[in-house]
């Protein structure tokens, strides 16, 4: 743009040598500024700022212009003055440039507005814009009034939500809060639709329904049906009273009610502790039993403790040193008995196939698979390491308890915790008031 004559009294831009009343116009395509060499960037940072520092005597000047129109309008001339116009006028509310009819600094004086007007390079394209819509007007007003059914249609929408807002606040606030101030649980009953969109404590109401020890099929409509204190069912449950959801809901919620009675086995099944017992000698307590078991060097510690006894009483009285070491030899033989029973007492339950427990076994070298053949030897412990079967056949049953162990862990039912139904209610309450949803 040749800004070394721009007419209407204005005076040119000739303080920089090197821009030589050039202005670069730019357009839609830009060299990106990482290409260009030292020499280039600096070349387009003089272009670039041209106007520092702001503002420029140019820009002065053509502000004092523009202002010509508002200064005679405010002096009350009939004739209107014509000057170039101020682009973006109606969206800044803005009738003036840099300065205020006082001739005091404008406020902002360095915003958009003024970056638009007071800068001939942006100047040009505003000015392309604005004979766009000159030319087009008559078809952009067509357009504009083919929305106007559109905007009656969302304001008809606006007002009818409006108005559901109002009478959801008149159900809210006149029959909502009374009965769940009588009765909570009943409003949370009434509240059950909602649950999946309310939370309280950082999670759904659904959720922590789902959780508890309240079943969430006490709380749908079908139940409030039953629960009606004139039907047949309640009246036979015992809970044909106003209050009788809230005394069962509370009821199991406290766990006094339950939807079914607690799971037992039958009284005719085996059980495996009952074996266990059965093999075990009676009498003496388990404890003791899976000390020895687990200790087998303490009867032979006894047997030391015994014979040092009798080698001591032997000197005063040889029929009670002989007495006595037949004595430590039966109690030897006794509780090597009692820890095979134990043994074999805890083989038949899940702990007796534990890891730990087949760790403690016994070498076996001549352990083999095979099928049964009356007559033939059971394979004994003896010294040396497991045969290649064995170690598999431990291996196996190894496994086997950590299959069994994790499955019975999965297979727990859920712990399920009490609630707080008032609490829950309040939150439910709060969380569905119309002003907020």
């Amino acid at each position: 743009m040749d800004m070394q004559d721009p007419g209407s009294n204005l005076p040119e831009i000739n303080d920089n040598p090197s821009l030589r009343g050039v202005l670069r116009l730019g357009g839609a395509l830009k060299v990106p500024d990482e290409v260009l060499t030292d020499d280039q960037e600096a070349e387009a940072k003089a272009y670039e700022d041209w106007s520092v520092p702001y503002p420029h005597p140019f820009q002065t000047a053509l502000a004092d212009f523009v202002n010509l129109a508002d200064d005679f309008a405010r002096e009350g001339s009939p004739d209107p003055v014509i000057v170039p116009p101020i682009y973006g006028r109606w969206h800044a509310l803005t009738e003036r440039l840099l300065t205020e009819a006082d001739g005091s600094d404008a406020p902002q004086r360095d915003n958009w507005v003024h970056e638009l007007n007071l800068d001939p390079r942006f100047r040009v394209p505003a000015a392309f814009g604005t004979k766009v819509i000159q030319q087009n007007q008559e078809d952009y007003m067509d357009a504009a009034w083919g929305q106007v059914g559109e905007i009656l249609e969302a304001n008809r929408r606006i007002r009818a939500a409006q108005f559901a807002r109002e009478a959801s606040a008149i159900w809210h606030m006149r029959h909502l809060d009374p009965i769940r101030r009588r009765n909570t649980e009943r409003g949370l009953a009434l509240m059950a639709p909602v649950q999946r969109r309310v939370t309280q404590g950082g999670t759904t109401v659904y959720r922590r329904l789902a959780t508890s020890t309240v079943p969430r099929a006490a709380l749908t409509a079908p139940m409030r049906r039953v629960l009606r204190p004139r039907d047949h069912v309640a009246a036979k449950l015992g809970f044909d009273t106003p209050d009788g959801p809230k005394v069962l809901i509370d009821k199991i919620n406290q766990g006094e009610v339950s939807a079914a009675p607690p799971r037992i086995p039958p009284k005719a099944v085996p059980m495996v502790e009952d074996v266990a017992d059965k093999l075990t000698p009676i009498g003496l307590p388990w404890p003791l039993l899976d000390w020895l078991r687990r200790h087998p060097w303490a009867k032979w510690v006894l047997l030391a403790v015994l014979l040092l006894l009798a080698l001591v009483v032997w000197p005063v009285s040889l029929p009670a040193a002989m007495a006595l070491a037949g004595l430590s030899a039966a109690v030897v033989a006794w509780l090597a008995r009692l820890e095979r029973r134990a043994n074999v007492g805890i083989a038949v339950t899940p702990e007796g196939s534990s890891p730990e427990e087949v760790d403690r076994l016994p070498s076996f070298p001549g352990f083999r698979l095979r099928d049964p053949v009356p007559g033939t030897p059971e394979p004994v412990a003896g010294g040396g390491g497991d045969s290649a079967e064995a170690a598999g056949f431990k291996l196996a049953l190894k496994d086997l308890s950590r299959l069994i162990g994790a499955s019975a862990e999965l297979g727990k039912p859920p712990v399920r915790r009490r609630i707080d139904i008032a609490a829950i209610t309040e939150a439910s309450f709060q969380a569905i008031d119309p002003e907020k949803t």
